[in-house]
């Protein structure tokens, strides 16, 4: 069983727990803890996961991590007004050669967006039956007549 008083064995468990989804049980099997041990709520997993050592190289990770992955609305805005100012320059003198980079930026830009979670996509989860002018009901009317409406259908 891997000793926590061993600087590595301390690395190894916030790396794992930082990268699995934040499973306390499956960290510590994985690191090579025995199952009875492991066994999330147990003795062993709140024993691991309270020592100090641990706490703080999983704040080690969580701050490295996040930022390397530091991307917010002020950015995103700073970085397209930037791109704006760029291609009115770039139109104002008559370049057209700029502005696919200036594009292909945008697009870098969008894409750190979306990773980043800030753009949103909505569901269309009703249909939404379309409505119609009197004029169309009346053409319609003569139609359906004679039609027959299956149940479910």
């Amino acid at each position: 069983m891997p000793c926590i008083k061993d600087k590595s064995t301390v690395e190894v468990i916030a790396r794992i727990f930082t990268s699995n989804g934040r499973c306390k049980g499956l960290t510590l099997s994985t690191a090579g803890y025995s199952d009875a041990y492991a066994l999330e709520g147990g003795r062993g997993c709140d024993k691991v996961f309270s020592n100090v050592r641990v706490k703080e190289a999983i704040a080690r990770i969580d701050a490295e991590t996040k930022e390397k992955l530091e991307h917010n609305r002020e950015i995103a805005i700073k970085l397209l007004t930037e791109n704006l100012e760029a291609l009115k320059t770039i139109i104002n003198k008559g370049g057209v050669g700029i502005v696919g980079a200036v594009s292909a930026r945008t697009a870098v830009i969008r894409e750190l967006d979306a990773i980043s979670m800030l753009h949103s996509t909505t569901v269309i989860t009703e249909i939404e039956e379309p409505k119609l002018t009197e004029e169309e009901k009346a053409i319609l009317k003569p139609i359906t007549k004679n039609l027959v409406y299956r149940k479910g259908s």
